[in-house]
């Protein structure tokens, strides 16, 4: 995917700081969108998040250092005058948002195919999303389910570890892409209430959404 072809539908939410700099690299070829900077390679486009005690912001240089051709920000003005004159800066108002829209257009908006469940609510999400993912796979469905434990199918040997309720946006795009191409037709996953803080299911069109209950941990 050309850096044009991933930001042309998303300029009312990401304007170029500089737009002779940005149609310098339009054509440039996106190998991936990540908001580590530690998982930057050549070829990526880094948003920078703002942390409760990290601020991505501090590590563009570093992002740049490891290949990022571009980068999404809220403020430009930890970066320095000759990046700004020659990287491609996006702003906007929200970069947890621009994350998934971008991660969601990067892998082809795989949702949009899915089936989406999504289940949220204190206490039961994980029980709630065992017991439809396998109502799904009895009644014949490609099903898999995302959450606590990680992606797993009753369908099918696919399992993938996560350390989140619900997967930062680009794994979470990641990973339902994965699945689409695997033949899968259903996802039941949790949507913490951290996750949609976060925006990380931004963009996600889902079809039936499930609340639980809301307890004093709430």
């Amino acid at each position: 995917m050309k850096l044009d072809d991933l930001f042309k539908f998303h300029f009312d939410e990401c304007r170029p700081f500089q737009k002779r700099v940005y149609d310098r690299a339009a054509g440039k070829t996106v190998k991936g969108v990540t908001a580590d900077s530690r998982k930057v390679k050549k070829g990526d486009v880094f948003v920078c998040l703002v942390g409760e005690h990290v601020d991505g912001h501090v590590y563009v240089a570093q992002a740049v250092r490891a290949g990022a051709i571009a980068v999404v920000v809220q403020s430009t003005e930890a970066i320095s005058k000759p990046l700004l004159d020659t990287l491609p800066v996006l702003r906007c108002d929200n970069t947890y948002k621009a994350l998934a829209m971008l991660s969601a257009r990067f892998y082809g908006k795989p949702a949009e195919t899915l089936t989406m469940v999504g289940v949220t609510g204190t206490n039961g999400k994980t029980t709630v999303v065992h017991l439809v993912e396998k109502i799904l796979a009895q009644a014949g469905r490609q099903s898999a389910l995302l959450g606590t434990l990680g992606l797993k199918s009753s369908v099918r040997q696919t399992t993938v570890a996560s350390s989140l309720t619900t997967p930062m946006a680009e794994d979470l795009q990641q990973q339902l892409a994965m699945l689409k191409d695997e033949g899968f037709d259903s996802v039941v996953m949790e949507v913490s209430s951290h996750a949609l803080w976060q925006d990380r299911v931004y963009g996600c069109d889902y079809d039936v959404a499930v609340f639980t209950n809301l307890t004093q941990d709430h």
